[in-house]
């Protein structure tokens, strides 16, 4: 008899420490810092370096940086279209403003810039003419490094 209410105190207290732990877990997670946005690739954009990650599937094309609440400071995200298009992207559940550079084979051919989604309210912009690249860099990134059309995007590898 004492070995089975010694067994069920054990069993009782086991479950407050593993509830207890999960709810402290869940209310102390929201403080913890983000990780910064885990980049993969790096590429020399005109002069700079860049870390980005790709999206090649139209899943993570549609997703892109949806979501992320912070880029590091040359971090971004590299949009592999499958062949030259007129295409727009929009600002949907965006948390970061981004500058937009568009490219065709490895030049720039335009940079925009697209805020961040604020309420209901969306922002949506074109391309300027056929792309088959789409860069998202933070917002500011463009003017910061003097970034200009023409210039030239290639692989420098994988980290």
């Amino acid at each position: 008899m004492h070995t089975k209410i010694t067994l069920a105190v054990f069993l009782v207290a086991a479950m407050i420490l593993i509830v207890g732990g999960i709810v402290l877990a869940g209310v102390f997670s929201r403080y913890a810092p983000e990780p910064s946005f885990r980049a993969i690739d790096s590429y020399a954009l005109g002069e700079s370096e860049i870390r980005v990650r790709i999206a090649r599937s139209a899943q993570e094309i549609t997703k892109g940086l949806a979501g992320v609440t912070r880029l590091g400071k040359n971090e971004g995200m590299l949009f592999l279209l499958e062949r030259l298009v007129q295409t727009n992207f929009w600002n949907k559940n965006m948390r970061v403003p981004v500058d937009v550079i568009w490219l065709r084979e490895g030049r720039v051919v335009g940079i925009s810039q697209l805020p961040e989604e604020s309420g209901d309210e969306r922002e949506t912009i074109s391309s300027p003419g056929l792309v088959d690249q789409v860069l998202e860099l933070p917002f500011g990134w463009a003017e910061e490094h003097r970034l200009q059309v023409g210039a030239l995007l290639r692989a420098i590898g994988r980290r």
